[in-house]
């Protein structure tokens, strides 16, 4: 693909790379690659070793914990401007992850050594990096917890809610909610009809519509702002 630079990127300002200084961003340039996903292509797979740090461009990567008999568990949905892919390459230990385009998806990848450069010569990129992590870690627990704690529904009202704050056009599947939640696809198509008999949500085909984000919001025992 066509390189465009960081500061013409629209994900630049919000992402960990934003405070880089112009030299910095040079040398990022020189050392990274522009590429495209299409909808359902692996980006990189559990076991594989680690080759670059990803900042998504556009689109939404799906990052999943593949389980017992074929099973994955989504921990992460990267949107523009989100890295990912940091621990394996600062412990230079296989991916324990699979990452799978969800939509289209355009990725700047950039070489570890690159990165590590950068996390060893600038104080405050590497504050930013720490940061960026503790965040990712914070939601990974809250993540786990969801999982120890809730019933499956409340796991399927966090997961509609999750979802589609994301994107509402994205189809989601029920497998991918299901994946979300770490249930059944069997489990969801029938909490969904729950929600819907409630008027919680309506289904339009492979659609789904929030009708009642307040009473989905205390259905997963979650406090939602809406914008």
């Amino acid at each position: 693909m066509h390189e465009t630079s960081c500061e013409d990127c629209p994900a630049f300002k919000n992402s960990i790379f934003s405070s880089l200084s112009s030299k910095q961003l040079q040398f990022l340039q020189l050392n990274k690659i522009t590429k495209k996903y299409r909808p359902g292509e692996t980006i990189f797979a559990r076991g594989s070793i680690p080759e670059h740090i990803y900042c998504t461009k556009f689109g939404i990567t799906k990052i999943t914990l593949p389980l017992d008999k074929g099973v994955k568990y989504i921990i992460e949905l990267a949107t523009p401007s989100f890295a990912f892919c940091l621990p394996p390459v600062t412990s230079k230990k296989p991916n324990d992850l699979d990452a799978t385009a969800q939509s289209l998806v355009i990725l700047c990848e950039i070489k570890n050594s690159a990165f590590i450069t950068l996390l060893e010569t600038d104080h405050q990129f590497n504050v930013r990096t720490i940061k960026h992590l503790a965040a990712v870690i914070l939601k990974y627990q809250h993540r786990i917890l969801s999982l120890l704690n809730r019933s499956a529904a409340e796991r399927v009202a966090e997961a509609l809610i999750e979802l589609l704050s994301i994107d509402l056009d994205l189809k989601w599947s029920r497998k991918d909610i299901a994946q979300y939640a770490n249930t059944t696809v069997e489990s969801v198509i029938r909490i969904l009809g729950a929600f819907e008999q409630r008027g919680l949500i309506k289904k339009k085909g492979r659609n789904i519509v929030i009708l009642d984000q307040d009473g989905l919001s205390r259905e997963c025992k979650i406090f939602c702002v809406t914008s």
